[in-house]
């Protein structure tokens, strides 16, 4: 990451490490964008009863924080990786699997 930052920088690109990998990324680019595209392609929220987000990283969050400011519904973060979620939840109900990635996720998906 050290290496990759300032290169991507000085062209103008941004770079996020997540859990797996490392991205480069358009400054305008992040997971708001994708998380504002997947609320428009299903009809705008309307009709919504709650959000449920499954993430690994910050980015993964601000899908939550996206839905949570353009939806009138509940909004669920299940934190998927190592160590504690992220903060700044603004009102989301964040819930922790006991193990991170997809041994968490089967036990999430396991209390519905």
């Amino acid at each position: 990451m050290d290496e990759v930052r300032p290169i991507a920088t000085a062209r103008g690109y941004r770079a996020a490490l997540s859990t797996y990998a490392l991205d480069v990324l358009t400054p305008s680019l992040s997971k708001a964008v994708g998380a504002q595209f997947a609320i428009d392609t299903l009809g705008g929220g309307d009709g919504f009863k709650r959000v449920l987000v499954f993430g690994d990283s910050v980015g993964d969050m601000e899908m939550a924080r996206t839905a949570g400011a353009r939806l009138d519904v509940p909004v669920t973060f299940f934190w998927l990786g190592r160590g504690a979620p992220p903060g700044q939840t603004d009102g989301i109900e964040v819930r922790s699997a006991v193990e991170p990635h997809a041994p968490g996720t089967r036990q999430l998906l396991g209390e519905f």
